[in-house]
């Protein structure tokens, strides 16, 4: 086990009732500043494990970040996706963080989703040429930054950043075992699963994403990761599931039935 930073404190409160959380099984709703290109509050809710004894509460606990697909809210999807009880002899943790929707209205609303890499990037060619029609959108935050290309879908505030940010203050707050960080997400928060594992590659244990590939020049990610950091990303398991007749996320890629192109 790899304790993180939270250990020492929860040691220090000597009885696990200290921590009302570890005995609460209600999700709890958290904030976050994240400063990316400017400040910006971010949102997760945090579902802790039953745990029968003080001397388990103390063991450094696994934590898994589990990601809603486009348009999902985090508090739904952790409703639908009771990773804690299934986990409950685990001590498991369970993050949920909620993705951005900051769209102007109209047509343009994708709803909320994640930014996988390819967000407000102008020559890429993630959809057919000519374009997505009303499948697509410039967010504001893209719009600040200058960044709107014909493939534009979701926000451009920094998603890695994010989970960066969220894994601090969980691992600062709580009794984390580090070597046993998970991920699992679902569509485009599949999608984000594959992104996070080439931006951090050194970070998860193993990752399982649902129904969901990167889009078109995303596979290596934007810095060749796959391949420069092939040492680091063998060291995470991956489960991957996905069904044969999926034409929103082709499984085997190529163009969706909404114009866009998956690898």
């Amino acid at each position: 086990a790899v304790a993180s930073p939270g250990c020492a404190t929860q040691r220090r409160q000597g009885d696990a009732g200290d921590d009302p959380g570890l005995e609460d099984l209600d999700l709890s709703r958290r904030r976050l500043t994240v400063e990316d290109f400017e400040p910006v509050e971010r949102t997760y809710w945090l579902q802790m494990p039953a745990l029968s004894s003080s001397s388990a509460s103390r063991a450094p606990a696994p934590l898994l970040i589990a990601f809603h697909g486009q348009n999902g809210q985090a508090a739904d999807f952790a409703e639908s996706h009771n990773f804690s009880q299934l986990g409950a002899e685990m001590g498991l943790i369970v993050a949920f963080p909620q993705g951005l929707d900051d769209s102007p209205s109209g047509f343009e609303d994708q709803g909320t989703g994640w930014n996988v890499g390819s967000a407000g990037q102008e020559h890429n060619a993630t959809c057919v040429p000519d374009g997505v029609g009303d499948g697509g959108g410039c967010y504001e935050s893209c719009r600040k930054l200058g960044k709107c290309g014909r493939c534009n879908w979701s926000t451009c505030y920094d998603d890695t950043l994010f989970v960066r940010a969220l894994l601090d203050e969980i691992s600062t707050a709580h009794c984390i075992d580090l070597s046993r960080v998970y991920l699992q997400g679902e569509s485009n928060g599949a999608m984000m699963v594959q992104h996070l594992v080439r931006e951090m590659p050194d970070k998860f244990a193993a990752v399982v994403p649902w129904f969901g590939t990167p889009l078109l020049g995303f596979l290596l990610g934007p810095d060749m990761q796959l391949l420069r950091e092939q040492s680091a990303i063998s060291q995470t398991a991956l489960l991957t599931l996905h069904g044969r007749q999926d034409t929103t996320i082709p499984v085997d890629g190529g163009v969706s039935d909404g114009g866009w192109i998956y690898e």
